[in-house]
């Protein structure tokens, strides 16, 4: 079984399968909310001391140097964005390959219960497998905040056969306004492979809030790696189209 995790209505998950088990799996992560700010420069020069040194101390009794004018937000060190707390929720994705209705995703927020009553409430639960279609072993879910907009997709993979196959189907999930699952984008890929792995993360050094895919397939005959990196697209989606990529190593 695998554990997985959301960020409010936006999620993401991480880890693999049994190979010919039909018992649950999931997979685990947490992103954190980013609340968009705009420090007071006084609190910025005191907590890290790297404002521009336009600077006039009003009296000797100030405890923190003023502005002499209005600074921008562009010219702090942490520009306009700064996370201030996190609003992370709990996600587990089962799988069980025989039974699509079994296969649940459950997203966990903290009830405030007290005594015997339980620490979790359940604010989603459905069949993730309804929604991206039946067939294909689960091989892994992870998060991924594809488009920068500080929510995460859930990216599943899933293959052929239990141990890979001529087939790779990459399903990205994402929550809608009120709050259902939804499948925002579907990629395959038509290559053999015996072993499977996926990451996310910031790739391409951007620093824009975007993430990266990697996908790496392995396969024993010919012996070879090969890893793909795809894109998000602005809807939270990929950008590459079906057996297309944005890198490629092998």
């Amino acid at each position: 079984m695998k554990l997985a995790r959301f960020r409010n209505t936006a999620f993401r998950p991480s880890r693999s399968h049994v190979p010919g088990s039909a018992a649950p799996r999931a997979t685990t992560g947490l992103s954190p909310r980013a609340l968009s700010a705009c420090l007071l420069s006084a609190v910025l020069s005191g907590v890290a001391g790297l404002l521009p040194p336009a600077y006039a101390q009003s009296s000797s009794t100030d405890l923190l140097p003023r502005p002499s004018s209005a600074l921008s937000c562009d010219d702090t060190p942490f520009g306009r964005r700064l996370t201030l707390g996190h609003d992370d929720e709990m996600l587990d994705l089962l799988d069980f390959t025989n039974n699509s209705s079994a296969s649940r995703l459950h997203e966990w927020s903290l009830a405030g219960g007290t005594g015997s009553a339980p620490p979790f409430s359940a604010s989603l639960n459905t069949s993730w497998r309804s929604v991206v279609g039946t067939g294909g072993t689960f091989l892994k879910a992870i998060r991924a905040d594809l488009n920068g907009d500080g929510q995460d997709e859930v990216v599943v993979a899933r293959g052929t056969t239990t141990y890979g196959g001529d087939h790779l189907t990459i399903d990205v999930l994402a929550r809608t306004s009120n709050g259902a699952l939804q499948l925002i984008d579907k990629w395959t890929l038509n290559q053999s492979f015996t072993g499977f792995d996926m990451a996310a993360g910031d790739l391409d050094g951007s620093q824009d809030g975007k993430q990266e895919l990697a996908l790496m397939l392995k396969n024993w005959n010919p012996a070879k790696v090969n890893v793909y990196v795809l894109d998000g697209s602005s809807t939270g989606g990929l950008a590459s189209a079906d057996n297309a990529w944005n890198g490629f190593w092998t």
